[in-house]
């Protein structure tokens, strides 16, 4: 199996075995991966990625601080929260959760504000009782709280602590790849990069065709490196187990891939109808349209070569997209002639 070296900084993929992996009978890996909790400092990621030659492309838009604001306030929120009286009251049960709400923008949109609030959990109708505000100021990219003191005195809950831990929280989430942010990038890299085919019974596993093998290998390197360092104590990992080409695993599979392609190519083949309806549609549009078709297309021909089977029950839909973006591509064609 392959190994992974770490020299420095520098990771280096060690693969010795993918020449006679691919003249086996393995197809593919089964590849799951689980990401808990996760903060790693975003320059940190683009880093790794780096080393471990992976495209940046699919890192996507910078996370930003009005998004940390609302993830770390969010945090703050609780399930129910049950507090005994004191005193004569001791029998009486206090049944309540902290919730946050949005609420509303000061100086023309530069603070955002959300509001602190007690929902007393009752038998007929839940009251809310204000506890304060969470404040976002967009000029100063800095972050506060304010709380109503005589409303939390009696609360029997470290609110304070909660709001504190969520501006420690909102420093991370900004400058940093959160757990949400790496499973999407894990996502899109495995659908574009790997060319891999996602595995509905679980939505963390996917079907890696055995030709991407050494960029998986570049995958497992970067999660590798990203694991260790995770500012959280979420598990992130990523395990992989070859699939044997077997008639009930290439049957599988191949369905697996039959679902997905057949949803992409409603998306291509809808897009580009668009697009042609459209006579103001700019011509880098088309060409990303046309490239990410085209493919979709090698992508295709490349899982029918590798299951031995032709997906013919979708012959006629591909057919129609090949006319459709040669049409869109005489179009692009004319626009750029148009321009000159």
């Amino acid at each position: 199996m392959a190994g992974t070296k770490f020299e420095g900084k520098k990771i280096i993929a060690v693969n010795e075995n993918v020449a006679s992996m691919a003249s086996s009978n393995i197809i593919g890996k089964l590849v799951y991966y689980t990401v808990g909790e996760t903060i790693v400092e975003e320059k940190r990621v683009t880093q790794i990625m780096r080393e471990c030659g992976l495209n940046e492309d699919v890192l996507g838009k910078k996370h930003t601080s009005t998004q940390a604001f609302k993830k770390a306030t969010y945090a703050v929120q609780t399930g129910r929260i049950v507090r005994k009286g004191k005193g004569k009251n001791k029998n009486v049960e206090d049944i309540f959760r902290i919730r946050i709400f949005d609420n509303r923008k000061e100086d023309d949109g530069a603070k955002i504000v959300r509001e602190i609030k007690k929902e007393n959990i009752l038998k007929k109708v839940n009251k809310f009782e204000y506890l304060g505000n969470f404040i976002y100021d967009k000029t100063t990219d800095k972050m506060e709280y304010n709380l109503a003191l005589e409303k939390i005195k009696d609360l029997d809950y470290d609110l304070k602590a909660s709001c504190d831990e969520a501006m420690e929280r909102f420093e991370a989430e900004k400058g940093g790849l959160n757990r949400d942010r790496l499973a999407n990038l894990l996502d899109a890299y495995m659908a574009r990069e790997l060319e891999g085919t996602r595995v509905q019974i679980h939505g963390k596993l996917w079907f890696i065709p055995i030709y991407k093998n050494e960029e998986l290998i570049k995958m497992e390197n970067f999660v590798e490196a990203i694991a260790k360092e995770n500012k959280r104590d979420g598990l992130v990992e990523i395990l992989s187990i070859p699939i044997m080409e077997e008639k009930k695993y290439v049957e599988r599979y191949s369905r697996e891939f039959y679902v997905m392609a057949e949803a992409e190519l409603r998306i291509y083949q809808n897009k580009i109808t668009e697009l042609m309806k459209n006579p103001s549609t700019r011509a880098s549009t088309m060409d990303a349209w046309i490239q990410k078709a085209r493919e979709f297309l090698d992508k295709k021909e490349r899982y029918e070569e590798l299951f031995k089977r032709s997906f013919e029950e979708m012959q006629d839909d591909t057919e129609i997209l090949c006319r459709q973006l040669r049409e869109l591509e005489i179009r692009r064609q004319k626009k750029e002639a148009d321009a000159i």
